[in-house]
């Protein structure tokens, strides 16, 4: 893969709409097709489970607006389960925001052999059907997780997750992986925000986020297709070197901001991304707590 423009011919379907939860259904589309996912060092035993044809549509979209859908998602993937699994042995609370279709918290043995309580947050329809699709494939479920059903651009997350036995008090690792940039403006302003889970000092926090640059890019493509835009603006100065600065006001420290797109080019010698800003970045930082 030399550039981002490789042909995915599987995945050449068309589509007349799409919503924020079809896009759980396209990322498994590009993790199910084993020989491109392997390829990049991501195993993801389950997907294969929820592909779909809406999922197909979604994917074929994603690709024609972002030619480096695949690379960039598959190489995320690959670099934030790398992340979980070195932070899995320091954290016995774990918390996927936007949960999805991802599976690490069943597939990845480090879920198993550590004493972990795992929250799932997402939209009740996708949980409900995750939940379903799994069971039937006769997969089982591990009793250390908790799948919460919630719209998280709607107030009471706090709420709904201590309701569902969350303690803020104990260290947690946070992930939100492909998220903000789906949800409101303000909804990920408040996401990011330690305060809103009430994190315990010593909690790890790890999301992506695209600059607006990026974002202003491809809801041009998008509206073009589609007669709409999916995507909001991210809602911090979005250069790493000014959100670094942020994230330390908030009582963020060791904050490690990745661009996804060296990342890429370090799995891919010869990578080039002729296509778009190459701004999309990969955040993990841990809360020390700024009183």
């Amino acid at each position: 893969m030399q550039n981002c423009s490789c042909n995915h011919q599987q995945m050449n379907t068309s589509c007349d709409s799409t919503s924020i939860q079809e896009t759980a259904d396209s990322l498994v589309i590009i993790r199910a097709d084993m020989a491109l996912a392997e390829s990049v060092g991501v195993d993801d035993p389950f997907a294969h489970l929820f592909v779909t044809e809406a999922g197909k549509q979604m994917a074929s979209i994603a690709i024609s607006v972002d030619p480096c859908y695949v690379a960039f998602n598959l190489v995320r993937y690959r670099h934030i389960t790398e992340r979980i699994r070195d932070a899995i042995p320091r954290y016995h609370q774990i918390l996927f925001l936007g949960a999805g279709y991802d599976t690490r918290s069943i597939s990845m043995p480090e879920f198993r052999i550590n004493p972990v309580e795992v929250f799932e947050v997402d939209y009740p329809e996708k949980l409900t059907m995750k939940q379903q699709i799994l069971i039937q494939a006769c997969v089982e479920l591990p009793s250390y997780i908790r799948f919460v059903p919630m719209n998280l651009s709607q107030s009471g997350l706090l709420h709904h997750l201590c309701s569902m036995g969350f303690r803020p008090s104990d260290p947690t690792l946070v992930i939100m992986e492909g998220l903000l940039f789906f949800l409101p403006s303000e909804t990920t302003k408040r996401l990011i925000n330690p305060q809103t889970l009430e994190l315990a000092p010593g909690s790890t926090v790890i999301f992506d986020y695209w600059s607006n640059e990026r974002i202003d890019m491809l809801n041009r493509r998008v509206e073009e297709k589609l007669g709409k835009r999916l995507f909001s603006l991210f809602p911090y100065p979005d250069h790493p070197s000014q959100f670094h600065n942020i994230m330390i006001d908030m009582g963020y420290q060791d904050i490690v901001i990745s661009d996804l797109d060296i990342l890429v080019s370090e799995i891919y010698p010869g990578f080039r991304n002729n296509h778009q800003p190459d701004h999309w970045f990969v955040v993990q930082s841990v809360y020390k707590s700024n009183y």
